[in-house]
């Protein structure tokens, strides 16, 4: 399985990298990359953070998680199988939420509470999400 994951977080980053150390992971905290990255390839999986370069509670826009969430929903053919937003900043995240609405399996889900085996079941089909916000 391949994962594309939307951080910059270095803490953040060892984490999904040991989570998913057994599958194609690629990290990127730049907005461009992730959306040359989308255009590029299949991804079973997308990660959303918001704030990055060390920002926090910044307003969507240019270079936020934001930028992804709009490339998609004017591009929903690039979404991957699952689209996780895992931003704290309630705010931005709400905001990428409102962008991601027509594309299937889209979640929010709070970091640090993801479980490695709920996603991979939910990539092979075995099971989905609840429809409230993602608690994995």
């Amino acid at each position: 399985m391949k994962i594309l994951i939307l951080e910059d977080n270095p803490r953040r980053i060892e984490i999904f990298n040991q989570m998913f150390q057994d599958m194609t992971v690629y990290v990127t905290e730049d907005t461009k990359e992730c959306i040359n990255l989308l255009k590029d390839g299949k991804w079973d999986a997308l990660f959303l953070d918001h704030d990055l370069a060390g920002t926090q509670n910044v307003p969507s826009g240019p270079g936020t998680g934001y930028e992804v969430a709009f490339f998609l929903k004017d591009n929903p053919k690039y979404a991957p199988s699952l689209v996780i937003v895992h931003s704290h900043n309630v705010k931005g995240s709400t905001k990428m939420l409102e962008a991601l609405s027509e594309i299937d399996n889209v979640y929010r889900g709070w970091f640090g509470t993801f479980n490695r085996s709920s996603i991979i079941d939910h990539l092979m089909g075995v099971k989905s999400f609840p429809e409230t916000d993602l608690k994995i």
